[in-house]
């Protein structure tokens, strides 16, 4: 049965006050009624979705300052994170025959109170989508819980079988000129995410930004990011930011790591044809009072990754990483961190001048081993040519602020209490 405006206004607490009109609330109870608001005129309003299952046969595009929200409520555990109640929920599912992601964000728009479940079997599709080709958007998911039982990987049409993938697209049009330029950001609060795909966040555009602020979430699935990903057109001059403050990331992750954070790589495969150069791409990740846990390696970050020759894939140069962490807690099975300046699974070298700059400070791991260092290949570690990872402070203050992470070598140091050598 539909409910009455003041019925809807009160439980989306706007009736106080008179924050919000009449006309500026569309209250919608049938995914008939559902997909024919998902238009530009509807710009400016919220959609209210009465609690109910909303099954769709065609992904939802919210319009750029729309704000699409249901009934969910998410309860408030001891140490400040969500806790999905189970019922009263606003759900909307995809159905087998569902082609695209199932939510993508348009610009100013926001999505809050919603249960959003893909279904199994669709490969190659989100959950939840923020992106852009070459033009500027920011979104926000709040307080929603987030599901995508699909396995996660990055085939040709972009990242796939993550809950909430936030990135920048590549043409991979020989015949158009690439998208370059975008600017995307987005911001997840109070949120849960179900999936072995968690966060992705990164660039397939030249001279482009992604921005990503997460607090007090649950991630399941962990952190995929990158700086800037040739595929294959080259990516240059690009930059992510993730800022990342009381959240818990846990697995089990699609590649094993809570966190995977490259500043410049290609992908992974050959399908992509030869992959231009990478080169000047950044990545910030800064981490207050995370938790990492139930992955087998706590965090993977490289300046620069190659997976194929320079015969196949362009330089990779300047590339580079600022990993800030403050009071994260991690535990792995295996490996609490791996962090390098450069690495390739290949022999040969990884790249030139690339870079880590890692600041830790009151971390906490699980006493598993760790590996830091310069770059290595296929062969283990090598000359590291101009490839470097620093680690911000001195091996003293390592010892006695950080708990349980294996220390780094001495000569990754910036500052040494004696001759590092």
């Amino acid at each position: 049965m539909k409910r009455t405006l003041e019925t809807c206004l009160a439980i989306a607490g706007l009736v106080a006050g008179g924050v919000a009109r009449a006309d500026d609330i569309i209250i919608v109870d049938t995914v008939a009624e559902l997909q024919a608001a998902m238009v530009p005129t509807n710009a400016g309003r919220t959609i209210h979705v009465v609690a109910g299952d909303y099954p769709i046969a065609q992904g939802l595009v919210v319009p750029d300052g729309v704000t699409l929200e249901g009934e969910g409520v998410l309860d408030i555990a001891p140490g400040g994170l969500p806790v999905e109640r189970g019922s009263g929920l606003t759900r909307i599912l995809a159905t087998s025959s569902l082609s695209g992601d199932v939510i993508t964000l348009g610009d100013g728009s926001r999505i809050r109170g919603l249960k959003i479940e893909d279904v199994a079997g669709r490969p190659f599709l989100n959950t939840v989508v923020v992106t852009s080709e070459g033009d500027v958007v920011a979104a926000e998911i709040i307080e929603c819980v987030l599901v995508n039982p699909n396995p996660a990987g990055v085939p040709l049409n972009g990242p796939s079988g993550r809950a909430l993938a936030v990135y920048s697209r590549n043409m991979q049009n020989p015949d158009l000129p690439p998208y370059e330029g975008s600017v995307i950001s987005a911001k997840l609060s109070g949120s849960i995410l179900i999936s072995r795909g968690g966060i992705f966040a990164t660039n397939f555009a030249a001279e482009s930004s992604v921005s990503l602020d997460v607090d007090r979430s649950i991630i399941g699935g962990g952190l995929g990011s990158d700086g800037g990903v040739s595929r294959p057109d080259s990516v240059h001059d690009s930059v992510t930011t993730i800022r990342s403050r009381g959240n818990w990331y846990r697995g089990p992750t699609a590649n094993g790591s809570g966190w995977s954070v490259t500043a410049g790589s290609g992908p992974p495969s050959t399908v992509f044809g030869p992959i231009g150069a990478t080169v000047r791409n950044t990545i910030r990740v800064h981490s207050v009072d995370d938790r990492i846990d139930g992955v087998t390696v706590g965090i993977t970050s490289h300046g620069a990754r190659r997976f194929f020759p320079l015969t196949f894939q362009g330089p990779l140069s300047d590339n580079h990483v600022e990993l800030t962490l403050i009071n994260t807690t991690i535990s792995a099975t295996r490996t609490d961190m791996m962090v390098w300046g450069a690495g390739s699974p290949i022999v040969g070298s990884p790249g030139d001048n690339n870079s880590v700059r890692l600041l830790m400070r009151g971390v906490t791991g699980s006493d598993k081993p760790s590996s830091f260092g310069n770059a290595y290949d296929s062969t283990g570690v090598i000359a590291p040519g101009t490839n470097r990872l620093e680690i911000v402070g001195n091996p003293t203050a390592f010892e006695h602020t950080i708990d349980d992470v294996k220390p780094p070598p001495v000569e990754l140091f910036t500052t040494c209490d004696s001759d590092c050598d």
